[in-house]
């Protein structure tokens, strides 16, 4: 209404078009008739909790067809007029919210009101932190490269693991992440499938690295890896540290003194090695008698292998395969070859470039026990010696060109008179 006599309103049914009368300046007469048209249209927001659906006051709502914000009520409905055939983004914000951003349009002339409801979820305060360790020796690992990926955004994020180790990092609701530790003279590690999925409260999520090294030592070796349960806590201990198992002993996966499937580490093997050489690492594949394919048993740890090698892109390694004693010593040396060649055939073939690979048959030349020539054994020291391995022998791109030492033909080579040659 304007200041003047505005009387007699009258409205089509859809509410658009009408005429009014009125004394107002402008008019032929005392009181004129004045016809107009509506061009705006109602909308009404709704804001409310995403996960109890109650109203939510106090939120203060903008939108991009005007400049200002307005505050809900108890009811958390606000009501606008926005010009026909336009589009608004209405966006409410409320601490201890995560702000939320509805689009609202109108398409045509009406009285009734487009609705735009705007859920709000709780703020979540999500952080993955742990500790990342030498798996064998079960020491803290400081300067570690953590690299945290999810698929929630295109853009990887990195940090160094302090003096105990240990990394942080705060993650976003509803999304799958992968963390992976990498330091030089170690096996990369990595865990997937590390997910926020439905996090309704503040959470942190426990997740340790544990990274295999390269080379070791002698006091690393100190027999074979050895487990017992602790009554108290029901946790499995690792004997010679001291702390929960986390290792590979028998076949059987230790992760923080439980059993789990699918941890990324190996088992250790009891082959010798000195100060400074590659650890070698146990591959628990088994052969039928005699042969040398793969058999469907052996496929998941080659897919372990397999990731391993794909999350360490650079390495390069030897496939070592053993046997027992029995049987001459040239027959187990070329048995053992076509079973190291079964490993690295299945690899390529997986897309492992065969760069990277050596296979190796030792036949019987490397037992870890006495069971050798004419010795009575059991069977179960003689599966020690059947065995296959890798072990780390370098990396692609490693050497650095201007020290690589190249052959080159000798200058001046000894030629030998050939007495009774032709020419």
């Amino acid at each position: 209404n304007s200041t003047y006599d505005d009387l007699g309103i009258i409205l089509n049914e859809e509410g658009t078009f009408g005429y009014f009368s009125s004394d107002r300046p402008g008019g032929k007469g005392r009181d004129d008739v004045y016809s107009f048209v509506k061009t705006a249209a109602p909308i009404e927001v709704y804001v409310y909790d995403a996960l109890t659906g109650n109203p939510l006051s106090g939120v203060t709502v903008t939108h991009t067809c005007a400049v200002g914000e307005r505050i809900t009520p108890n009811d958390g409905l606000l009501n606008y007029d926005i010009k026909t055939n336009s589009c608004c983004d209405f966006t409410a914000s409320l601490e201890g919210y995560e702000s939320n951003t509805v689009e609202g349009c109108t398409k045509e002339l009406t009285n009734i009101a487009v609705r735009v409801e705007i859920p709000l979820e709780p703020s979540v305060r999500i952080i993955m932190e742990g500790y990342v360790y030498d798996q064998l020796s079960g020491e803290p690992l400081s300067n570690t490269l953590v690299t945290l990926s999810g698929d929630c955004t295109e853009d990887d994020r990195t940090v160094y693991s302090n003096e105990e180790g240990f990394y942080s990092f705060p993650l976003q609701r509803d999304c799958c992440y992968k963390i992976k530790g990498s330091k030089p003279d170690y096996i990369s590690a990595a865990l997937e499938e590390q997910c926020t999925l439905g996090f309704i409260e503040d959470t942190i999520i426990n997740v340790n690295l544990y990274l295999q090294p390269v080379k070791g030592f002698a006091g690393t070796q100190g027999g074979p890896t050895t487990v017992v349960k602790d009554p108290k806590t029901g946790l499995y201990m690792d004997t010679r540290t001291g702390k929960p198992a986390n290792a590979v002993v028998d076949g059987v996966t230790y992760q923080e003194g439980k059993i789990v499937s699918g941890a990324p580490f190996f088992e250790t093997s009891p082959t010798v090695f000195k100060d400074g050489e590659p650890i070698p690492y146990l591959l628990h594949i088994y052969y039928d008698f005699d042969r040398s394919f793969i058999r469907k048993e052996a496929e998941p740890e080659l897919e372990k292998l397999l990731n391993m090698l794909q999350e360490n892109p650079q390495l390069i390694i030897e496939l070592s395969s053993h046997t027992d004693a029995r049987g001459s010593n040239r027959y187990n040396k070329r048995l053992s070859q076509r079973r190291a060649e079964a490993v690295m055939d299945w690899l390529v073939e997986k897309g492992v470039n065969m760069d990277r690979l050596v296979p190796r048959g030792y036949g019987e030349s490397r037992p870890v026990n006495d069971c050798v020539n004419n010795i009575p054994c059991n069977e179960k020291k003689h599966q020690l010696n059947r065995r296959t391995e890798f072990r780390i022998l370098g990396c692609m791109g490693c050497v650095d060109p201007e020290n690589a030492q190249i052959s080159k033909p000798n200058e001046n080579p000894q030629v030998d008179p050939c007495k009774g040659c032709p020419f």
